[in-house]
């Protein structure tokens, strides 16, 4: 699972400054002067990281797919 960080970071373009007890969106602490996100977009974003991530294809898929494309002399 993405973290908060991931979601606040991929959010703020890297430039927010927090600290998170226990991965608890309820436990932000904005640091420095950083403007807080707001939690749902947090974690919608949060989702979103997942999403992107789970749709990416695993080693051993793109492993089987490059072997299938020697074997078919690709």
């Amino acid at each position: 699972m993405k973290s908060l960080i991931d979601a606040i970071i991929s959010l703020s373009g890297g430039k927010a400054q927090v600290s998170i007890k226990d991965e608890n969106i309820d436990n932000i602490e904005w640091l420095n002067g950083t403007t807080p996100i707001a939690k749902e977009d947090i974690l919608a974003e949060q989702t979103r990281l997942q999403e992107e991530e789970d749709a990416k294809p695993s080693t051993a898929e793109l492993k089987a797919s490059a072997k299938a494309e020697l074997i078919a002399g690709e």
